[in-house]
């Protein structure tokens, strides 16, 4: 199993990992695009057998509203016939060293409490569980 940097040649299986993950139709091509030019966003992939079978996707925060910046997973996925192998662990572990490199010490993510293997997950590799609350709003053309 090999972790590393998505690359442009990963964006087929992206897009269909990525589908089969949220549902959300992305074409191959916005998928290349975008791991090329999203400088906002690092993916990391897992890859067994030259097919990549899990990525996962983080963001630096940075905000004059506090001293250091920190990184948010956004996106976690391993197929279902690869998981319990401990790749979303060494997914998550790879980003953390990456970003650590770079001066980044705080990490944060979120996810469903029903999401209990993820829960889990998170717990083993030291997260800790907070009271915020996720408030959300989608603005539709009637409302502007």
């Amino acid at each position: 199993m090999e972790i590393r940097f998505a690359e442009k040649r990963d964006a087929e299986t992206l897009s269909k990992l990525n589908y089969e993950f949220n549902g959300v139709k992305k074409s191959i091509e916005s998928v290349a695009y975008s791991i090329e030019n999203n400088k906002q966003e690092t993916i990391a992939v897992a890859v067994k057998n030259d097919e990549v079978v899990g990525f996962l996707c983080a963001q630096k925060m940075t905000s004059f509203c506090y001293d250091e910046s920190y990184v948010e997973f956004t996106e976690l996925y391993v197929e279902a016939q690869h998981r319990r192998k401990g790749i979303a662990g060494r997914l998550i572990e790879f980003l953390e060293d990456y970003f650590f490199a770079l001066g980044i010490k705080s990490f944060r993510l979120l996810t469903g409490e029903a999401n209990k293997n993820a829960r889990v997950l998170y717990e083993q590799k030291g997260f800790n569980k907070t009271d915020e609350l996720l408030y959300r709003k989608e603005l539709n053309d009637r409302e502007r």
